[in-house]
């Protein structure tokens, strides 16, 4: 019987999140198999046609891809036209056409493509694991020899088959998890907001451009061996206990808020949210759950571009330049002096910005703009990232 190995299972599932290990994979397989080389090939279907996406090779391949792809390994392979090889239904053999004696013209020729690069007689192993995408494993002989695969070798990859099919679900699944969570974590890096991820000890698992420069210079909060913690001890315990809390609640709408450093001229805000472990089959109510926890320094003043305040208002730029600088903080006639413009041109300036924006004051017109998208998103902490 065509038994699959423990070992070789091991391998195989370790390529899930350690795809180097595939190239011995195919080894051992190319060594059960007796054969030259093992392909495993992901691709897309277009129009009955498959495209390869992804690919990965046994040692003696890797060693021959850029000959491998000018012969065989292209859109010229009849193998790939799904209306001429159709995938196994309800069998994960793949269907072989005897290139040899096959009547068509570009099978024979791939019969000589494949001499010519020392490979011989196939077998494959495909299924569909998308709407739209294929993987298959296919394996040569080299060329000249005649030796046909066995029922033991048959019956090997037929065992095969659900393996490699389960691997590459979880390993498609795995994908689109991390892509998920990356760009997940590129949205909160782009907030102004600081944002951080921690256990109930507040050891940090994680935390956003924004949160890592509160933590550098906050006066008050700090990250401390990879935990967070306040400088003060009373109101580090303060800071324990409101996670404490929002541990023990049921429910949390992170409206738990705690200022720490109130009296000084840098006060850190802190808002608490706990967040509920994904629900999975091993899920158990001793699974912990996150907190996060939201920063923001009192000090912390946006710097407000001139070109995009001036895009998102529809402001010229000189209207552009005095918006973003009174919304910056500075007054009508720092701006003036700053700009070598009289106080009235200024004047004259902010009445058209305060017409364009649908306000009345100058006071207003701050709170607008820092109001909008341009007051959320991160800049660093000496100007824009």
């Amino acid at each position: 019987m065509g038994e699959v190995s423990s070992d070789l299972l091991f391998d195989l599932y370790g390529c899930v999140d350690q795809p180097e290990r595939w190239t011995r994979t195919l080894d051992s397989i190319c060594s059960r198999l007796n054969v030259r080389s093992a392909a495993l090939q992901i691709f897309n279907c277009e129009q009955m046609r498959l495209r390869e996406q992804w690919s990965a090779r046994d040692t003696f391949s890797t060693r021959h891809a850029a000959i491998h792809d000018i012969h065989v390994n292209n859109a010229d392979n009849p193998r790939l036209d799904l209306s001429v090889s159709p995938l196994p239904q309800n069998d994960y053999l793949w269907p072989h056409i005897d290139e040899q004696s096959s009547a068509r013209s570009d099978f024979r020729d791939l019969k000589t493509r494949l001499d010519t690069i020392g490979l011989g007689h196939s077998i494959c192993i495909g299924f569909q694991f998308d709407a739209d995408r294929y993987l298959s494993l296919i394996l040569h002989k080299a060329a000249g020899d005649g030796t046909p695969y066995s029922s033991s070798d048959v019956d090997f990859l037929r065992r095969l088959g659900p393996h490699v099919e389960q691997m590459t679900r979880v390993t498609s699944f795995a994908q689109k998890a991390l892509s998920s969570r990356t760009v997940g974590e590129s949205v909160l890096d782009h907030m102004r907001v600081g944002v951080v991820v921690c256990d109930e000890g507040r050891h940090i698992e994680w935390v956003n451009r924004a949160g890592r420069s509160i933590l550098d210079r906050s006066e008050h909060l700090t990250d401390l061996g990879g935990s967070l913690r306040c400088l003060s001890h009373s109101e580090d315990k303060r800071l324990a206990s409101l996670v404490e809390t929002a541990l023990q609640a049921r429910e949390n709408d992170g409206t738990d808020m705690l200022v720490v450093g109130r009296d000084s001229l840098s006060p850190a805000q802190i808002s608490v949210a706990t967040v509920e472990p994904a629900a999975t089959p091993v899920h158990t109510s001793q699974t912990r759950r996150s907190v996060v926890l939201f920063l923001s320094v009192q000090e912390d003043g946006h710097n407000f571009e001139p070109q995009e305040t001036a895009a998102l208002y529809a402001l010229s730029p000189a209207e552009g330049a005095l918006a973003a600088a009174l919304s910056n903080g500075l007054t009508l006639q720092e701006y003036a002096d700053d700009r070598g413009i009289s106080t009235g041109t200024a004047r004259v300036q902010l009445k058209q910005v305060l017409a364009k924006t649908g306000t009345n004051r100058q006071a207003e017109l701050v709170r607008r703009v820092n109001s909008s998208l341009l007051g959320f998103r991160y800049e660093g902490p000496a100007g824009r990232a």
